[in-house]
């Protein structure tokens, strides 16, 4: 007993020293998510600043689970990223703001729909089922984003305009690869190409974001209920199949590495370095956090190399969550004998 009680008493005391030792080691992301969700609610929200504030907490929340060595831990709260995650469902009306009525907002664009979606997905993954995935309206369009239209439910004039918006990031893509193509031969041709890789990019951002948070809307039983009905189990499979069964490439794979060499070429490099060496050489906190939010926002989104992998992940856990209804067998039988 007494040998029981000594190893329970240490074990606090290393979880003690490590949240400790993280906390500290994490009060610049910190006071830089801070920053940034006080621009987001004062100010019109950019895409730049959203995937700023999304970078962070993948980062903490990347650091939690290599420090933890286990992310269904529930013990966030004396981490920063659970610091920052109530930062962030703390600030009024910003999940409002950015994970329902930018969401809903056609006209936001989908470089914006993708940083929203790329932010609730850092979030909802560690919560798990909560706003704005209680609302309807939300979860339809998650659903269109991520699988496409149902042919025979999505064909009414009531859903129109919801499968028009869910279109709009691949219609941006194929316009501009068409735009690329016009252009050949011409001196614009590198600067329509980059156009054309932007589009491809953010569209599948979009369709990996979505995914992964229509993942976390199945977890709740009357979502996952309902879409079930909508055969969606199928949906979900068939690019798995095609992935592991098949051996086909990984859905988006090449176009990630043609992103990622974009984004490592000789000229970035030398604007990160330049701003890493900018926040190393500051001496407060506050300082170094918004030399972090000014780099972030000035390099832009750097998860183009991951967008594949996120979305076999997304897809993996979607079908996690619709395992313990019966009615999903047959279609996971079905898609896989393909």
């Amino acid at each position: 007993m007494a040998e029981a009680e000594a190893a329970a008493q240490l074990g606090r005391h290393l979880r003690q020293a490590v949240s400790a030792n993280a906390t500290s080691s994490g009060q610049t992301s910190i006071k830089a998510a801070r920053e940034l969700v006080s621009l987001l609610s004062r100010e019109t929200p950019t895409a730049s600043r959203v995937h700023a504030l999304a970078q962070i907490l993948e980062d903490e929340e990347q650091r939690y689970e290599d420090l933890c060595g286990d992310n269904s831990s529930s013990h966030r709260t004396g981490y920063p990223v659970g610091r920052i995650l109530s930062l962030v469902q703390d600030e009024d009306d910003l999940l409002e703001k950015l994970g329902h009525n930018h969401l809903l907002d056609r006209a936001k664009g989908p470089a914006l729909h993708a940083a929203c979606l790329r932010l609730m997905r850092a979030i909802l993954s560690v919560t798990g089922f909560q706003y704005p995935l209680t609302e309807d309206a939300v979860v339809d369009k998650l659903r269109l984003w991520a699988l496409g239209p149902d042919d025979e439910a999505d064909d009414d004039a009531a859903v129109g305009t919801v499968l028009a918006a869910a279109n709009d990031a691949k219609g941006a893509a194929d316009a501009a690869v068409a735009a690329a193509k016009a252009a050949e031969g011409t001196p614009t041709h590198s600067l329509a190409l980059a156009a054309a890789l932007r589009a491809k990019v953010e569209a599948l951002r979009v369709k990996t974001y979505a995914t992964a948070c229509l993942a976390v809307a199945l977890e709740a039983e009357d979502v996952a209920s309902a879409m079930v009905r909508r055969g969606v189990m199928a949906r979900v499979m068939a690019p798995l199949r095609e992935q592991l069964c098949e051996l086909k490439p990984v859905e988006g794979a090449q176009l990630c590495a043609e992103a990622e060499a974009v984004s490592t070429s000789t000229d970035r490099n030398e604007v990160e370095a330049a701003a890493t060496a900018a926040g190393e050489m500051l001496d407060s906190d506050e300082d170094k956090a918004t030399a972090l939010v000014a780099q972030l926002c000035a390099r832009g989104p750097s998860d183009a190399g991951v967008l594949a992998d996120r979305l076999t992940e997304a897809r993996l856990r979607a079908v996690a969550a619709l395992g313990e209804f019966i009615e999903c067998f047959g279609a996971a039988l079905s898609a896989s004998s393909m």
